[in-house]
């Protein structure tokens, strides 16, 4: 589902999680440049999408196991080599093509509630081009007849090379034990600095942030071009930067991986879990606007 708006086209498939196959700006020069990574190839996992969501959770959950009110809930280890469920069930099914304009794509999944997750929920993600660039809104409905605990957050994949920047700021650095669940925040961990200070994009890093600002900026000096995301109302991101591969993930979150099964050391509440009720709705916006250097 190919969308267009002034400089700026994208793709779209419902197909495996209503994922983002593309995202660019056509430059003055005529030359187009990708703002996200493009899918490459046959790939259909969402993995090597442009971007994709994760509903009705974001990130792990511990052990695919976790109590809520009273119940004890188990759902499926979902990734080969994975001990964690991970990114919920929409990435893994179809999704249902709601609506389809020179712009604007949305899409719906309606959950029965089942095995991979006991309560039914609906998502609806619309993907639209405007005069600034990408606009794209998730939520998640509550469809059962008692409260659900919920998150929602999108899977972005940006370009990278050895000059890229990303300039945010959080209070918090999430330290991970060694079965890659957060243990603990640090509040002066040198990622942090080179983050505030908007330097290159530090390598390694597989974590969550939090007091995030729910804004940043990314700078590509080699292709003289920026990328402002803007993600209103969020306090939390996890940002992914493996060695050896030219993208990274910066990755706005409602809630901190496994606060299902709170955490200890440091943080506080509830980690950004929503306990909706019967036909109450969370959404998530993303607002990717980019600019010339």
């Amino acid at each position: 589902m190919d969308i267009q708006h002034g400089r700026f086209s994208a793709a779209l498939t419902s197909e495996s999680g209503c994922r983002t196959l593309y995202f660019r700006m056509a430059l003055d020069s005529g030359e187009t440049i990708d703002l996200m990574r493009p899918l490459t190839g046959p790939e259909t996992h969402p993995n090597y999408s442009a971007n994709f969501p994760l509903v009705p959770y974001s990130n792990r959950i511990g052990g695919g196991t976790f109590t809520f009110q009273g119940t004890v809930v188990r759902v499926p280890l979902n990734a080969p080599g994975e001990p964690h469920a991970i990114h919920g069930v929409g990435w893994e099914v179809d999704w249902e093509p709601v609506t389809h304009t020179d712009n604007s794509v949305t899409c719906r999944y309606r959950h029965p509630g089942d095995q991979r997750w006991p309560w039914a929920f609906t998502s609806i993600q619309t993907v639209t081009l405007n005069d600034a660039g990408m606009v794209a809104t998730l939520s998640l409905t509550n469809d059962a007849d008692h409260p659900m605990p919920g998150g929602l957050a999108f899977h972005p994949y940006f370009p990278r090379s050895s000059e890229t920047k990303l300039h945010t700021s959080a209070q918090g650095f999430l330290e991970r034990d060694d079965i890659g669940l957060p243990s603990h925040v640090v509040s002066d961990h040198p990622v942090l600095s080179a983050l505030e200070n908007g330097e290159t994009v530090p390598v390694g890093v597989d974590t969550g942030l939090e007091g995030w600002t729910g804004r940043a900026e990314i700078q590509w000096p080699d292709r003289q071009i920026a990328l402002e995301m803007e993600a209103p109302g969020m306090t939390r991101a996890v940002l992914y930067t493996p060695e050896g591969k030219d993208f990274f993930c910066f990755e706005p979150i409602s809630h901190t991986t496994n606060a299902v099964n709170r955490l200890p050391d440091g943080l506080t509440g509830d980690g950004g879990v929503k306990i909706l009720p019967p036909g109450e709705t969370l959404t998530l916006e993303m607002r990717l606007v980019p600019r010339l250097l």
